[in-house]
């Protein structure tokens, strides 16, 4: 943990570098997706691709309005949502680098393409996917559209590329049913990049500390203004803020909110950045959403401070149990572990809608456990007794519109499944599914 603590009687502003990392700007997107397309041997437009599935992920938007689509406050604070906001980002990106991109809502779809070697190409950053032709060039949302080859299988020559559609099945065609619809007009997107701009600077009222955690266990960040009754004045943070407790009055431009004792979540139609702090009468906090997929914190930390007045500053190893994730918890674990056992999809490719039964599925089940090395057999027997149970938990009660999200999401949702039963997670599988 560290803290960074105001006991002045004023307002101080500054601004904060941890490990040259957090919180990013345009030139540390620029570094990263550089470094990215040193190690890779990418192009330029394919490490940007990269860097934004390796720093976001597929979950329900924090928010519907497109202030959250500025890159600086999804990257750094927000990190999941759904294909428009991870496409917004991704064009962004590509903009910032010089390039000519643009965003495409399909029927039921949205991807980004960005313009290289005179002509269009599409890398679709929710799915983790793009399609090439013979020669291996990327082909366009308008060439893959009038395209007579099989689109539910890549063709292109590339390890990164979603191991889903390395095979045919429900996800793979229902894709390719999304780009090749008869109600598809390619429509050329502009709401998305109706945001405003955003400076990473921090103030904090006097008598306030900013603190940020980064729990070892969950390998999730958070980060927390905590205010006592001599707490007064301006607080600014380049993040968004989830909820606040304790008693206290806070004003935005349009906005006052009057804290009285209970957790109050903020209002996710504006981003407030800004806030006036008053009346607080006990220790109260603010909490703000830092994106979980960034992994900043090191064994040995470089925190740079440039501040009005002097701060002062602790770090310290400190036993908490407020780990729980503020946001998307469940997409989240399951995004993770599927980035981890990635490699079994192909495992479970040789699927028949008729085939979807106990029988099948235990089988398989088998093979993904035989698969994890750090299990021991008595763990494999457990977790093969323990998955009869969560078997029953997912099907017996499913009604049918749920058994058919099932059957149209393979390999994905049985993949979800596994992961849930086999790290005892099944209310994150079972959350995705009543979502349905």
């Amino acid at each position: 943990a560290i803290d960074i603590i105001n006991t002045s009687d004023s307002t101080i502003f500054f601004k904060l570098k941890i490990n040259d990392v957090f919180p990013m700007d345009y030139g540390d997107f620029k570094k990263s997706i550089a470094e990215i397309e040193k190690n890779t041997s990418k192009s330029t437009q394919q490490a940007a691709w990269i860097f934004t599935q390796e720093n976001t992920f597929h979950s329900y938007p924090f928010s519907k309005e497109s202030w959250q689509h500025n890159p600086m406050l999804f990257l750094n604070s927000i990190g999941g949502g759904y294909c428009d906001d991870r496409a917004s980002v991704l064009a962004d990106l590509w903009r910032d680098q010089g390039d000519s991109s643009r965003v495409i809502g399909l029927e039921g779809h949205v991807v980004p393409e960005v313009y290289v070697n005179g002509k269009w190409q599409m890398y679709d950053p929710d799915n983790n996917i793009y399609f090439c032709d013979e020669n291996g060039e990327v082909k366009s949302v308008e060439e893959l559209e009038v395209s007579t080859v099989d689109l539910q299988q890549s063709h292109c020559n590339d390890t990164v590329v979603n191991p889903i559609f390395k095979f045919k099945n429900p996800i793979s065609k229902h894709l390719t049913n999304l780009i090749k619809s008869a109600d598809n007009n390619q429509e050329i997107t502009q709401w998305q990049d109706e945001y405003q701009d955003i400076l990473n600077e921090f103030s904090l009222p006097k008598h306030s500390s900013l603190e940020i955690i980064y729990d070892n266990e969950t390998n999730i960040t958070k980060c927390t203004v905590k205010l006592n009754s001599k707490s007064e004045g301006e607080l600014n943070m380049p993040l968004v803020p989830y909820q606040a407790s304790g008693k206290m009055n806070i004003s935005t431009n349009d906005s006052v909110f009057f804290i009285a004792g209970e957790e109050v979540q903020f209002p996710r139609d504006k981003f407030y950045s800004k806030m006036e702090i008053s009346n607080v009468e006990m220790n109260s906090e603010i909490q703000y959403l830092i994106n979980p997929k960034l992994n900043f914190f090191q064994s040995l930390n470089k925190i740079d401070i440039q501040s009005t007045k002097p701060l002062e500053f602790e770090s310290s190893t400190r036993a908490t149990s407020n780990s729980v994730v503020l946001f998307a918890a469940d997409r989240l674990f399951l995004d993770q572990k599927t980035l981890q056992h990635k490699d079994f999809l192909s495992v479970i490719s040789d699927y028949h809608s008729e085939k979807l039964d106990e029988l099948f599925l235990k089988e398989k089940y088998l093979l993904f456990l035989e698969s994890d090395v750090t299990l021991s057999e008595h763990d494999r027997i457990d977790l093969m007794t323990q998955f009869d149970a969560d078997y029953i938990k997912v099907f017996s009660d499913a009604t049918i519109s749920q058994h058919n999200f099932i059957q149209e999401h393979y390999p994905t949702s049985i993949f979800y499944l596994f992961l849930s039963s086999r790290y005892q997670k099944m209310d994150y599988v079972l959350q995705v599914l009543n979502q349905q």
